[in-house]
């Protein structure tokens, strides 16, 4: 689970490029780089990299709102969420 600071910075790279503020949200997109590939090294996943290559493939075609809105609810989603796959698929328990 991310730290308020790392919730706030994604929020604020979100924010920025939501506002057309590119020069501040690259800045801020950088380091939250830093805090994915932190999160990757530790728990790794193809969600994250999914998440990731939708980021890459919407600055590639600078579609800055798409970068904030993939920030802010996919990416900070996934990383704040706990995911637990131990817990079983249902939360209804089934009877014999």
């Amino acid at each position: 689970m991310l730290n308020n600071e790392a919730q706030a910075l994604i929020r604020q790279c979100a924010n920025d490029y939501r506002c057309g503020n590119e020069g501040f949200a690259n800045v801020h997109y950088l380091a939250c780089l830093d805090v994915i590939q932190a999160y990757y090294q530790a728990q790794p996943g193809d969600e994250l990299l999914a998440i990731m290559r939708y980021l890459l493939e919407a600055q590639e075609r600078q579609d800055w709102l798409g970068m904030a809105d993939t920030l802010e609810y996919e990416l900070l989603s996934f990383l704040v969420l706990p995911t637990n796959t131990d817990a079983p698929a249902s939360s209804h328990a089934t009877e014999p």
